[in-house]
């Protein structure tokens, strides 16, 4: 995964220098070359500015009190912004920042790296000039955290932070820090203890390069998990404090040996992935990234990371949080719902269509494709790495395909195939609430998604508990069909030595199967065409057969069904006609199934989801049939009127 991150890095131009890091610049402060101050460049969306000095947070406690970085911080540092409103503890630390911030720039200014700065130095110690400033800042809105640096216009670069000049000197500068952190570090007289322990060697076998380098103490902090669990300052993907990970003598990181420029080559990899190709789940974030060449012909169809208009993501349902805008014609909302619904769909087969009929070079272009997969969380200052994932680009796709298909439902009412579930769709379905998904399970299914694998035994449990539940509620939900894809999918990819019955007659089809053969199947249809047979003789009961009775049913048939059996005759009675016909075959015809009426004496867990299908598609198909036979007897009424219009006389 390391070795990945560089070539993402070096693909992306990436900065990799220690010391450094991209900061999102919210506002330029602008003065003349001879230090008169201009006014405020506010951005509308602060701009992404790579090579910023930056200091960790390990070296910013070795600088001591009021530590800061150099050329660019925030506004509260740089100007006093909003230093009247603190009280005097705090604005005395504060104003402990500003003077290391200034006295840093004085600093390179004296020492040659950047001769611009001192004008800009005197310009910052005059309160007058600094109060003026802050005043400007807090009338254009740039909040206290936001980060500001200097411009100097009709100068080439305009920005100082641009400007190379200074590197060699902030560098020497770090390289001093760290060298007197070391000093104040070192113990005046060794323990007995501490002279037992080895030294750490000077130099490791870098965990990245594989050639031997100092390792560093410390790695730079992964940004922006804060909204799955992790810290706003950042967290640790490689970090050892407790004793029982410290080996050999080993200190801090030099456990997993990275030198400093290793360290950072994999953390500004996964802050701009975070920042650039992550999407949020309920707990985890998933990065994803392409290397290679993706032939030009599909590059749009593939994605643009620049928008949100991805086509992995689309497919995967990886946008929940920001629900599209309903069109503004509610006359175009049918249309519109129907290129939602066939949107996956289409972008999948276009991609797998050109994947196989595409030219030559586009066959080995992405055949010499691979995606990658990452699914991360934060907990306790820690990065979790949940799951990895990588694969050829055609693997990825057809699972896609698959993931569509397996999860392929009737709709409810049994007249369409219902439409396509998001990823946060399916995993809703397993849970209460959304806030109750445990990030374990998200993992796993996502992996099942894109690498065609099984869905986990957790997930499949979860969802008929879920099911059951609102099954024995006083008033039971609209079928969820995401759930129902759910089980269908759990059945199709489950192993072959884990069926009773063979694979090809065992697999669930979207719409009804008259001729599944697992009687589970058919004692979940039973109970439909029960409880509909109760419904129309009785209408709508306080507790009806299924919130009596579908919990137990689907556990242990022979206990339940057989009673339910020997009572339907009472229902039957009390209608008539074309229904009771229709009731009576249905019935039978389920029961050839059942020689004896011997219903399975108990379910194993994938027998239950066999139930739970066979009664959900059941009624489904009843429905469809319902409406199809009112519809007919609509167009009879309607042929059988007399045309009362007006005729015309010859």
């Amino acid at each position: 995964m390391l070795h990945l991150l560089q070539d993402y890095a070096e693909r992306e131009g990436l900065d990799t220098t220690p010391g450094l890091a991209t900061k999102r610049i919210a506002a330029l402060l602008q003065f003349t070359p001879d230090g008169a101050y201009l006014g405020v460049l506010v951005f509308d969306k602060p701009k992404a500015t790579p090579g910023c000095p930056n200091l960790s947070q390990p070296e910013i406690k070795g600088g001591g009190a009021g530590c800061r970085h150099f050329l660019a911080d925030v506004a509260e540092v740089v100007t006093l912004l909003g230093a009247e409103a603190l009280d005097d503890k705090a604005r005395g630390k504060l104003e402990a920042k500003h003077a290391f911030f200034t006295g840093l720039l004085r600093q390179a200014a004296e020492a040659g790296a950047l001769s611009e700065l001192a004008p800009i130095v005197e310009a910052l110690s005059d309160p007058s000039t600094r109060e003026r400033i802050a005043a400007e800042l807090a009338e254009k809105r740039v909040k206290t955290s936001d980060n500001v640096t200097f411009a100097i216009p009709n100068r080439t670069p305009a920005r100082l932070v641009e400007d190379r000049r200074w590197h060699p000197w902030w560098q020497e500068w770090r390289a001093g820090l760290a060298q007197a952190k070391a000093k104040k570090k070192a113990p005046a007289k060794k323990s007995a203890k501490a002279k037992a322990a080895p030294a750490a060697p000077s130099a490791m076998r870098d965990l990245l390069t594989g050639e031997l380098a100092p390792p560093t103490a410390t790695h730079d902090k992964i940004t922006g998990l804060s909204d799955v669990g992790g810290l706003a300052m950042g967290d640790n993907l490689v970090s050892f404090k407790q004793g029982a990970f410290r080996s050999y003598g080993l200190e801090q990181s030099a456990n997993a040996a990275m030198s400093a420029d290793s360290a950072k080559v994999y953390s500004s990899a996964l802050n701009h992935l975070i920042a650039h190709r992550a999407r949020r789940f309920q707990g985890i974030k998933v990065l994803f990234w392409y290397d290679g060449e993706v032939p030009a012909d599909l590059s749009e169809l593939i994605e643009n990371p620049e928008t949100e208009d991805d086509g992995f993501w689309d497919l995967c349902g990886g946008k929940p949080e920001v629900p599209a805008p309903p069109p503004p014609d509610p006359k175009k909302d049918a249309e519109a719902a129907k290129r939602e619904k066939l949107r996956a769909e289409s972008r999948a087969i276009a991609l797998l269509g050109a994947l196989r009929h595409g030219g030559e070079k586009a066959r080995t272009d992405l055949r010499q494709t691979r995606y990658h997969s990452l699914t991360i969380s934060g907990q306790s200052g820690r990065v979790m790495v949940r799951d990895f994932t990588s694969g050829q680009f055609g693997e990825l796709r057809e699972a896609i395909l698959a993931w569509f298909e397996d999860l392929a439902i009737v709709h409810r009412e049994g007249d369409r195939l219902a439409s396509p579930p998001k990823f946060y769709a399916v995993l809703g379905a397993t849970v209460r609430e959304l806030k109750e998904l445990a990030s374990p399970d998200q993992a796993a299914l996502w992996n099942a998604a894109i690498c065609r694998r099984p869905i986990s035994d957790s997930l499949f449990i979860k969802a008929l508990a879920r099911l059951r539940a609102e099954m024995a509620s006083a008033e039971p939900p609209p079928p969820n069909q995401a759930r129902m894809g759910l089980l269908k999918a759990y059945l199709n990819r489950l192993p072959e030595h884990r069926l009773t019955t063979p694979k090809e007659t065992n697999r669930m089809q979207t719409h009804l199967h008259k001729n599944h053969p697992a009687p589970a199947y058919h004692c979940g249809r039973l109970l439909s065409v029960l409880a509909d047979l109760q419904y129309c003789a009785l209408g709508k009961v306080e507790a009806g057969v299924v919130q009596r009775f579908y919990g137990a049913a689907s556990t242990t048939p022979h206990l339940v069904l057989g009673r339910l059996f020997a009572l339907h005759h009472h229902h039957l009675n009390k209608i008539s006609g074309n229904a009771r016909d229709g009731y009576k075959q249905a019935i039978e015809c389920i029961l050839a199934y059942f020689p004896g009426q011997q219903f399975p004496t108990s379910l194993s867990l994938p027998e239950q989801a066999l139930f739970a299908l066979g009664y959900y598609q059941q009624s489904a198909h009843d429905r469809a049939a319902r409406a199809e036979a009112s519809a007919r007897a609509k167009d009879r009424k309607a042929s059988s009127t007399p045309d009362h219009s007006e005729t015309t006389e010859d």
